[in-house]
């Protein structure tokens, strides 16, 4: 395009200069075709300097289509048109060129230009016939990218709505987070308000067996809480690491049957192993009803002793949680089946709830063995 614009200058300057001159009779002007332009200096610069920018505008558009071609390696569509087209502006930019040389020349090449003027007619016509044929396939192109603009803009559409969406589900889900979250807060601090209740009342009571009773109910009472209080302090919400939890509540149980420190030691296992609410709660008061039973009947004052709780994976999918104590260990001939011991009886009762099975071992303490179908563990645990 630069150098379109630099000829057209060059022969917009020229034609003024040479009109600067005036008319000139054909003995003053050695061009055989000077009486075609009246002897006028400017019309002969004019019609020279036309045809010359024409041809070679022509010629490099023609150059520009066919590097098109080439480069596109016959994948832009109706490249046959646009060769046909080439060879028809190359042409016409030819015979221009011999117009400029016919017009300067002292033998103009007549039959050459008429040769030339023929091959372009040829072309044009060749260029009429093909140029009709491509018309549908360019509508069609025309119609296709339009409708790809309309998916376009129908994808956009999506994806904003897709964002949106989005947008109110994370605002859904942090509200049903913040939700489950102020539900356990209550949960625990309600459940706390009634642990604390039973010890205020627990102090007017002079009766042991009343008192005993009062503090059972408050450390199933706290071992529920504890469930709550650790859903709360976890991410999801939904699950808690039982080994974790275990070893909060062996220290509860210890604290509220003011066991000495070093007189039974408690251990625990279950680290890394997952529990939701619905199976957490059971397991929770069955070690809360085991550990006390050994804590008060297995232990007699003065005597030392250990206590272990511990949650493994059994395989097939199956969770075992154990109990065993080194203790007095329970009275011979004893049968789970027919004990009246409320917490024996919750044991039993919790373990047909999570769909568990219990095996009851007693030599050289007490030994208990759980087990029962292992919940969905999260991703990574």
């Amino acid at each position: 395009m630069r150098w379109f614009f630099a000829i057209t200058g060059v022969a917009l300057f020229c034609l003024v200069w040479i009109g600067s001159a005036g008319n000139v009779r054909s003995d003053e002007v050695f061009m055989p075709h000077s009486h075609c332009f009246l002897y006028n200096r400017s019309l002969i610069a004019l019609h020279g300097f036309s045809d010359l920018a024409i041809g070679l505008a022509y010629v490099g558009i023609s150059v520009t289509l066919v590097y098109l071609v080439f480069r596109a390696r016959r994948k832009i569509p109706f490249y046959p048109m646009i060769l046909t087209f080439a060879a028809f502006i190359v042409s016409c930019g030819v015979t221009h060129l011999m117009e400029v040389w016919t017009l300067e020349s002292t033998n103009p090449p007549y039959w050459l230009a008429g040769n030339i003027k023929l091959f372009t007619a040829i072309v044009s016509l060749a260029t009429a016939v093909v140029l009709p044929k491509v018309v549908p396939n360019a509508l069609g192109l025309i119609e296709e990218a339009n409708l790809s603009a309309e998916r376009k803009v129908q994808i956009d559409e999506a994806k904003a709505a897709a964002k949106e969406n989005k947008r109110i589900d994370e605002a859904l889900r942090l509200r049903e987070v913040t939700l489950r979250r102020e539900i356990h807060h209550r949960v625990k601090n309600n459940l706390q308000v009634i642990s604390s209740l039973i010890y205020l009342q627990s102090l007017r009571i002079s009766d042991e067996m009343t008192l005993e009773m009062l503090r059972e109910i408050q450390t199933r009472a706290r071992s529920i809480a504890l469930i709550h209080e650790r859903l709360y302090q976890t991410e999801g919400m939904t699950q808690i690491d039982f080994g974790d939890y275990i070893k909060q509540l062996g220290e509860d149980l210890l604290h509220a049957y003011h066991v000495s420190h070093g007189r039974i030691n408690l251990s625990h296992g279950g680290h890394g192993i997952f529990l939701d609410l619905d199976t957490a709660m059971p397991c929770g008061l069955i070690v809360t009803e085991l550990v006390s039973n050994a804590l008060k009947n297995g232990f007699p004052p003065e005597r030392k002793g250990k206590v272990e709780v511990d949650l493994q994976r059994a395989g097939d999918g199956l969770l075992q949680l154990t109990v065993n104590d080194d203790g007095v260990g329970l009275p011979p001939n004893f049968d789970l089946a027919r004990s009246s011991s409320l917490g024996l009886k919750l044991v039993r009762d919790l373990t047909q709830q999570i769909g568990g099975t219990l095996k009851l071992r007693n030599e050289g303490g007490t030994s208990v063995a759980i087990t029962f179908p292992a919940p969905p563990q999260p991703a990574g645990a």
